[in-house]
């Protein structure tokens, strides 16, 4: 169980393919940090420290982004969150979405 976890590091790039349950059927290209350490509590409020690589650092850090607020649209320039809210809403309209 990770409660209240905190990004205390993060090493090296990544860039990959993103997506997410709250913007399904778009994915981008995406950098993050390619090893993170997270701080969080354990079922008894316990703090420990955990390291993941690759598509867990990637993991610990979109979901951490989500308790903070933030899609990963949002690190994307301002120009493809346009395009994509334009498509989003042309889908809409189309009743395909």
């Amino acid at each position: 169980m990770l409660a209240n976890p905190q990004v205390i590091k993060i090493e090296g790039k990544q860039t990959g393919g993103e997506g997410c349950l709250s913007i399904p059927d778009f994915r981008e290209n995406l950098p993050r940090g390619k090893s993170v350490t997270i701080r969080a509590q354990d079922v008894n409020g316990n703090w420990y420290e955990k390291t993941g690589e690759d598509l867990l650092a990637r993991a610990f850090q979109h979901e951490i982004d989500h308790l903070n607020g933030t899609l990963y649209i949002h690190h994307l320039s301002g120009l493809k969150r346009d395009m994509m809210r334009r498509k989003i809403k042309r889908l809409i309209r189309q009743g395909e979405w």
